[in-house]
């Protein structure tokens, strides 16, 4: 089996983790869950040499999330041996132009021998090639002894300077003080943390918000399933480490997974539900969640930022980057060139007109995306 085979099936396979738990029989599937089953069926039609079967499969997915490079190349593959080489080429081509890192291994994917002498092939390994050279302005801030903390979202307090670390295998906090030393904020496990995920400060109202995932994924340990497929946020005092408030969606029609999060002027904190597809908002003044973008709005909501003046929030999801205004919750999509994939943003930060991402997925990258003068356009 090739080694983009073996990616598909590992793939699938911790993405199909979180359909461990499936909501009642009457209720709607996350698209995220349909693109799951797509791509796992398209992996069983592989292995058995069902090529016909690989390409109905990875289609199906494809027409649910063009946007996903590890979509969009599995689709190309299977495009390649049923003899649609135009098509084939065509994805690598988009693949290429948008620099995205799982394209790297078509030079040496046996899916595409057929195409190794046509100049469009030829073309998209010359385009990979230049995207494989780094660009690194990075430095080293700090590394820590504990090497098994799978570390997801940081968050910074003006204050005191201390940087916050969540780690999402031991299930606790770590503050980090400007001098490098670590220490546990939240202890493993505490008040029923799972894995944490997206945090921010509030530094004015001296709290630490953070949303914990509590989703059956690979190697990651469960002592209580209580709140399994919950959405859960927590806040706490952020020099004490006092938890204030636990706040919980149960599962009912739809399934949950908190993760990213951002904190409005007024106080007003949305958190991303990457599992159900929508946006949750604490207010301020209710003090309650409640949820103000649908379930199944998106494919994987993550990062999420918003202005300055608070009066706009910008979502990361698996399509691209989407602006909502408040208060209306109207929702635009933001237009880029087409050699730009806006998609599979995982943190995401407004800074002077710009968003700056971190896309993880698909391209390994942190990068800064320019908007207009409207906010409508990278």
């Amino acid at each position: 089996m090739h080694s983009n085979v073996r990616a598909l099936a590992v793939l699938t396979s911790l993405l199909a983790a979180t359909s461990r738990y499936p909501p009642p029989a009457h209720a709607q599937r996350a698209t995220i869950d349909r693109i799951v089953e797509h791509l796992s069926s398209g992996a069983g039609a592989l292995e058995a040499g069902d090529t016909a079967g690989y390409l109905a499969s990875t289609g199906r997915a494809y027409a649910l999330a063009p946007g996903l490079p590890f979509v969009a190349y599995h689709h190309a593959r299977a495009h390649a041996p049923a003899g649609r080489r135009d098509s084939a080429l065509t994805l690598l081509g988009r693949l290429a132009r948008e620099q995205s890192v799982i394209a790297f291994d078509a030079p040496a994917d046996s899916a595409f021998t057929g195409l190794a002498g046509d100049p469009g092939f030829r073309s998209a390994v010359a385009a990979i090639e230049r995207a494989r050279q780094p660009i690194s302005r990075s430095t080293t801030a700090f590394e820590l002894p504990e090497r098994d903390l799978i570390a997801e979202g940081v968050a910074h307090d003006p204050k005191t300077g201390t940087l916050f670390l969540s780690s999402m295998y031991k299930r606790k906090i770590v503050a980090i003080a400007p001098d490098g030393a670590a220490r546990d904020f939240a202890a493993t496990g505490a008040d029923g943390l799972g894995p944490v995920v997206g945090m921010e400060v509030d530094p004015s109202r001296r709290t630490l918000w953070a949303a914990a995932m509590y989703l059956p994924e690979g190697g990651i340990p469960f002592p209580d399933s209580t709140l399994m497929a919950h959405g859960v946020l927590f806040k706490y005092h952020v020099d004490t480490g006092r938890l204030i408030k636990r706040y919980v969606r149960a599962p009912g029609d739809d399934r949950h997974g908190f993760n990213d999060l951002t904190i409005l002027p007024n106080g007003d904190t949305y958190v991303t539900d990457s599992q159900g597809g929508g946006v949750f908002l604490v207010s301020a003044k209710a003090d309650t969640l409640v949820q103000v973008v649908p379930s199944g709005t998106y494919v994987f909501p993550n990062g999420i930022t918003a202005t300055d003046d608070g009066r706009r929030l910008f979502v990361a999801h698996g399509g691209g980057i989407d602006r909502i205004d408040l208060p209306s919750y109207r929702r635009t999509s933001i237009a880029a060139p087409d050699s730009l994939n806006l998609g599979g943003g995982d943190g995401l930060a407004f800074y002077r007109n710009s968003l700056i991402a971190h896309q993880p997925s698909g391209f390994n990258r942190v990068i800064r995306f320019y908007l207009d003068h409207v906010q409508a356009r990278v």
